[in-house]
Parts: C-alpha cells; sequence; structure tokens
C-alpha cells in the first residue's frame, strides 16, 4: 500500500503547531534555558514544515507567519550565544584565570537577556498566535487535497541536497562564513527530512546521527567564532596572548577535524 505523504505531513504540521504553541507557554511562565532551547527546536521544525508547505502550496500565504516565527527564533540567538560562551569560558578558568572579569561579564549579560526574553513572551498574544497557526495549517490542508505529494516532497530534498553540497564545496578554511553558510544549508536539509522522514521508505533513520554529528562540529565552529569576536569586543585594546592563543588553537583543531570529514555530507542523501 502507497504512502499517503499528503496526510502524513497534515499530521504532522499539526503536531508540530500544537507543540510549537505548548512550549510557547511554557517558555512563558519559565524562560529556562532548557525551556528556551525546547522553543528553539520546535520553531526550526515548524518552520521546515512551513517551508516544506509553502513550496508545496505557494497560494497558502504562509509568508508572514514563518516571518514571525524566525524573527522570535531569531530573538533568542544573544542569550543562547551568552549561555554557550558561559559554557566554554567557565571550562577554560582553571587554566586561564585571567578570564574571569570576562566571565563576570557574561553572567550579567545573561541575567540582563533573560529579564529581556521574560519581557518579550509577555507581549505576545498566545492566542493570536494559536489562532495564526490554526489557520494556517487549515490552508495547507485545504490546498493539497487530493494531491499526491510524494514525488513533490523527493523533488525539494533533492534541491535542498544540492544546495548544501555546493555550499561544500564553496568551503574555505581559511573563510569562516563559507562554513557558516554550508551549516546554515545543512540545516534546512535535516529538518526538512526530519518533517518528511515517513515519506522516505529508503532512508536509514541513522543517517540522522551522522548529520547530527556534522551539524555539532559546524555549531562547534561557529561557536568559536562568536566568542573570538566577544573577546575582541570586551578586550577593547588587545585580547592577552594567551587566551588570543587558546581559543585560536581550539578553533583550527575544530576546522582541521571538520576538513578531513567535510565530504561525509555526500552520504546524507541519494538524489530520486
Amino acid at each position: 500500500m502507497a504512502i499517503d505523504g499528503r496526510k502524513l505531513l497534515i499530521a504532522s504540521l499539526d503536531s508540530h503547531c500544537r507543540k510549537f504553541s505548548q512550549r510557547f507557554k511554557t517558555c512563558r511562565s519559565q524562560p529556562s534555558e532548557a525551556a528556551v532551547h525546547d522553543l528553539r527546536t520546535s520553531a526550526r521544525r515548524l518552520l521546515s514544515l512551513l517551508e516544506l508547505f509553502h513550496k508545496l502550496t505557494p497560494k497558502a500565504k504562509l509568508g508572514k507567519l514563518r516571518q514571525n516565527i524566525k524573527a522570535q527564533l531569531d530573538g533568542f540567538d544573544d542569550l543562547r550565544d551568552t549561555q554557550v560562551m558561559l559554557q566554554e569560558v567557565g571550562a577554560a578558568m582553571a587554566e586561564l584565570p585571567e578570564l574571569a572579569p570576562f566571565l563576570e561579564h557574561l553572567q550579567q549579560r545573561e541575567q540582563q537577556l533573560l529579564l529581556q526574553v521574560q519581557t518579550f513572551f509577555q507581549t505576545v498574544p498566545v492566542g493570536k498566535l494559536k489562532r495564526k497557526l490554526k489557520n494556517a495549517h487549515g490552508r495547507c490542508k485545504r490546498l493539497t487535497a487530493k494531491r499526491n505529494i510524494n514525488t513533490e516532497v523527493l523533488s525539494i530534498l533533492d534541491n535542498l541536497f544540492l544546495s548544501a553540497v555546493n555550499r561544500n564545496q564553496a568551503v574555505d578554511p581559511n573563510q569562516l562564513p563559507s562554513i557558516h553558510h554550508l551549516r546554515i544549508a545543512v540545516k534546512k536539509l535535516r529538518y526538512t527530512l526530519v518533517a518528511a522522514y515517513p515519506l522516505l521508505t529508503n532512508f536509514q533513520e541513522q543517517r540522522f546521527k551522522a548529520i547530527e554529528a556534522y551539524l555539532t562540529l559546524l555549531g562547534d565552529i561557529q561557536n568559536s567564532a562568536v566568542l573570538l569576536t566577544a573577546l575582541e569586543l570586551y578586550f577593547t585594546e588587545e585580547t592577552p596572548a594567551n587566551i588570543q592563543t587558546h581559543f585560536r588553537q581550539q578553533q583550527q583543531t575544530l576546522i582541521t577535524k571538520f576538513m578531513s570529514q567535510k565530504d561525509e555530507l555526500l552520504g546524507f542523501w541519494q538524489l530520486s
């Protein structure tokens, strides 16, 4: 019996809309680090589904909703970056005690951002957000009626994979933006694969672990770039040489490791 891709994706969209709304409400009452992380993950998965349906049904007019969710997701970037830096700097304190004032600065920054996040959640009308999600779900359901979308979904995945391959070929280890662009392309592929997974009869689930490990390494490189930039801004004259050397070497180790396995990407998807 053939898989009804439309039915599965509509059910998945409904599930992710409800999950996003629930996690938004959780963050509104208590925006803990774990709650914000869960909301960010939920938002990315919902955005991938909305992007998939946008490609399938342009008339569904999902643009504004996608922009709103993306803006909410982007609003957590500073907090997330600060919390990651706190972990990195805390781990280096024993070796680099000169980081103590920077660590205190990050702690103060985290508290400021947490207050901003709390204020933000109180300004977003949850009821209106739920109505927008419900309406978007209804439009997607109506506009895909009586369509076999399985082949269309495979074509979308092909295009996302080819985009990631092109970014992979353009990577220059001396140009960190090229690595960041690859990371964005692979993230889009991963979340769309997760969304479409029930349709993918020949896709092996263990590939998700390989993609996640690949993205984690790319993320670590991006985190190191953010930290080095933050250090330069904090030490307004010049970052102490031992601190600079420590984190530069750490970054170079990550880049070298990535370059040795960057072509693993080619096994993440087989063109249909």
